[in-house]
């Protein structure tokens, strides 16, 4: 097998090349989105995964058994030839191995500066960067509307989303959502800014995403 890059994403990942894989295949991210208080009970990617995006299943399936089973050889490594790169746009890190596996890739592509979402700090803080500084590491807060949201031990950021009822009366700062990724860079660069916030999205709000897609 070989992994598959998805080139194009769509909404405000549109011009970001991505490495994904299965939320249905993976445990983790089964686990979490049967938890009524967690934002991955409104997962995105499920919903898009069983629409506009089915043929994604089987290739990022497939990306999340090669990148978890075995440490894998410099070969087999993609070659990114992009300035920014963005680890799990769809999916979660599934193990110790996966994670390894994601930091060999930014060490082969030093020119490129690699973002990863996770909720797995338990992986995150057994391993770190390992010496990889062209990785970015955020932290996908898994509580909705968690008011003090902490950059926890070897992460760069936190990334937080509220519902628009807890985020007006409490003054947070919705800095996410407004423009392309792209066209923003605050999640993609080393800078001063450390907690990312967005709006939940409403399932209508995916429905109409995924029409524009078709």
């Amino acid at each position: 097998m070989k992994l598959k890059i998805t080139k194009r994403m769509t909404g405000k990942l549109e011009g970001i090349s991505s490495l994904n894989t299965d939320p249905f295949s993976n445990p983790f991210c089964m686990k979490m989105s049967k938890a009524p208080d967690c934002v991955c009970s409104q997962c995105y990617s499920q919903s898009m995964l069983k629409a506009y995006r089915k043929a994604c299943k089987k290739p990022w399936a497939e990306n999340g058994e090669m990148l978890s089973k075995r440490l894998l050889l410099h070969e087999e490594l993609p070659t990114i030839k992009k300035d920014i790169f963005r680890f799990s746009a769809h999916g979660e890190i599934i193990n110790k191995t996966m994670y390894r596996n994601y930091l060999a890739i930014a060490r082969k592509n030093p020119n490129t500066s690699f973002t990863v979402w996770t909720k797995r700090k338990d992986i995150i803080g057994k391993v770190g960067k390992d010496g990889v500084g062209n990785v970015i590491l955020i932290y996908s807060s898994p509580k909705l509307n968690d008011l003090n949201p902490v950059v926890p031990t070897n992460f760069d950021k936190v990334f937080t989303v509220y519902t628009p009822d807890v985020a007006g009366p409490n003054e947070v700062k919705i800095n996410c959502g407004k423009k392309k990724c792209v066209e923003c860079m605050s999640c993609y660069t080393h800078n001063a800014i450390t907690h990312i916030n967005e709006i939940v999205k409403s399932k209508q709000h995916i429905w109409n995403h995924m029409e524009e897609a078709k």
